[in-house]
């Protein structure tokens, strides 16, 4: 049994891969639907609708950014889990990162 619980991290990196599958499929749905035509803008904002749509791809952008984040941390979790299984197999007793 191994005395690090790489058990729960790889559940974690899991975890943060699916938050990251969950952020993009959630944020683009809304994105969307927040989408809107120029003409909703009165005649004197005429930048109005470029300014809307900057912001809009700007959250759009920082999304993408986060999941990514998400994405590499999971992964990085799961690498860790990997490594503590391999030195513990390696050097058995001798390992000793222990918990609690």
């Amino acid at each position: 049994m191994p005395s690090i619980h790489t058990a729960s991290l790889r559940r974690l990196g899991e975890a943060f891969a699916e938050h990251s599958e969950q952020l993009d499929r959630d944020t683009k749905r809304v994105l969307l639907g927040l989408t809107l035509p120029s003409e909703v803008f009165p005649a004197y904002a005429a930048t109005a609708p470029a300014d809307y749509e900057q912001v809009r791809s700007g959250v759009e952008d920082v999304t993408v950014a986060m999941g990514k984040i998400f994405d590499t941390i999971g992964v990085a979790l799961t690498r860790v889990a990997a490594h503590y299984e391999e030195m513990e197999e390696q050097q058995g007793s001798g390992f000793s990162y222990r918990d609690g």
